[in-house]
């Protein structure tokens, strides 16, 4: 909370309230959560900045799943990590420009064998049905749930892959 900050009307601090704190510790400790919350009350930023955390310091070897309800809010919220990033104090900057990639689709942190890939929404049942079935990482970030086109279809055909390699995380003590 003291080093992350959020751009915005200039850089404010990160603003850690009971919901945020209930999250994140939800999800730090391995439980699948859902959060509600009035708008504008910081719950993408705090997922942005548990991505953040899960690939540069929390997670080894892990692939992360961004989803949302159009490609913009994906575009939107990669940068959103990338931002948390840039803002940190300079000896936290961990990014290797030389050897991590920093592109629209992906980014990676090399050192700890880290991704954050994005995926964006199927238009019909049947690429709703691939991308569920064709991705198999521990941590998922669905973002606009109720949203996101065909996603009873995506999330039914993600579950098991989703689970059998959150279950691996799960023994090498890694984020799932």
């Amino acid at each position: 909370r003291e080093v992350c900050k959020i751009s915005g009307s200039g850089l404010v601090p990160y603003n850690l309230h009971l919901g945020n704190l209930a999250f994140t510790w939800a999800v730090l400790n391995n439980f699948n959560t859902y959060m509600v919350l009035p708008r504008q009350n910081g719950k993408t930023t705090a997922a942005a900045a548990l991505i953040y955390w899960f690939t540069y310091f929390g997670g080894y070897n892990t692939e992360q799943m961004l989803f949302a309800n159009s490609n913009r809010n994906l575009i939107n919220n990669m940068g959103r990590v990338r931002n948390i990033r840039e803002n940190l104090p300079q000896y936290m900057q961990l990014m290797d420009r030389r050897n991590d990639r920093d592109g629209s689709e992906m980014i990676t942190f090399k050192s700890l064998g880290n991704k954050i890939l994005k995926q964006a929404p199927k238009r019909s049942e049947e690429g709703a049905d691939s991308v569920g079935r064709g991705f198999s990482t521990p941590v998922v970030w669905y973002d606009e749930f109720a949203f996101i086109p065909h996603i009873k279809t995506q999330y039914q055909a993600s579950v098991l892959a989703q689970t059998r390699v959150a279950k691996q995380a799960a023994q090498f003590g890694l984020p799932h």
